[in-house]
């Protein structure tokens, strides 16, 4: 680690696992990406396709409004959009709400290393 402010995911991943209700559900092998920016970004843009401001040193929140978008899209276009942006590699991703991923985007994330977790604050 280059930094004190940086951290190793799956450390941030124990350590919050119960109080927010985590639970890992893609990416396993991308656990050792580092966390190098304390803010948490939402990535609506990045899966408009503007990837050009995109940073992967945060963890990316993705809620209603982000996973409703993708669903408006046809399945290739949101195929193309969730490797671009899983590519992208950002540090990892939380699912808010309790909010139900398909498949394909999971596979995906396995694919890309990316860390997905689900949180149930808000069931």
């Amino acid at each position: 680690m280059e930094s004190d402010s940086e951290i190793v995911v799956k450390e941030v991943f124990d350590a919050q696992r119960d109080a927010l209700g985590l639970s890992l559900e893609a990416g396993e092998s991308g656990l050792l990406r580092v966390v190098a920016d304390a803010e948490v970004q939402r990535p609506g843009l990045a899966l408009a396709g503007f990837l050009d401001y995109f940073s992967s040193r945060n963890i990316q929140i993705l809620g209603r409004t982000e996973l409703a978008f993708m669903a408006t899209l046809d399945e290739p276009l949101r195929t193309v959009r969730w490797r671009a942006y899983l590519e992208r590699r950002p540090a990892a991703l939380v699912v808010c709400r309790s909010l139900r991923l398909d498949a394909a985007l999971l596979a995906i994330a396995d694919g890309a290393e990316a860390v997905m977790t689900a949180h149930i604050l808000y069931p």
